[in-house]
């Protein structure tokens, strides 16, 4: 086996248990985040309706969106250093193009779970009438 083999060997061996559980909280989590994305407000109550909306976004983007984008983003960084090797040693053969296609896909997940995390965050700035840094802070502190 040559020295790259040995590296997605291990890369896989070390991974395969977080990019199955990540992909398997995308689908579990991917409706209730488009489903938040898409609330309205709904009540009479306009402001506490506005409130409790914003609530909920901001819940969903702490509890569900900020766990995908931290997963990936481990996933993203733990391929890093071997995509830098195959790209170095420039060897293509099977193992290479698979490791390859995983990260390309694991890739996507990053930035389809950013995109998501985006769109939630400009939900609440729209609801709450907040600059992005305001935004921000309502999310961390509340």
């Amino acid at each position: 086996m040559t020295d790259i083999s040995q590296e997605i060997t291990n890369a896989f061996a070390a991974t395969q248990i977080i990019i199955v559980f990540i992909i398997f909280l995308f689908t579990i989590f991917y409706p209730i985040i488009q489903e938040s994305i898409a609330a309205e407000k709904r009540s009479t109550d306009a402001e506490r309706g506005k409130k409790r909306l914003m609530e909920n976004k901001r819940d969903t983007f702490l509890s569900k969106c900020l766990i995908l984008i931290l997963g990936n983003l481990l996933v993203f960084f733990l391929f890093l250093p071997v995509i830098y090797s195959i790209r170095i040693n420039w060897t293509f053969n099977y193992e290479t193009y698979s490791f390859m296609v995983i990260f390309a896909f694991m890739s996507c997940f990053l930035v389809w779970s950013i995109y998501m995390g985006y769109e939630l965050l400009n939900k609440i700035r729209e609801l709450g009438n907040f600059t992005r840094f305001d935004t921000i802070k309502y999310i961390i502190w509340k």
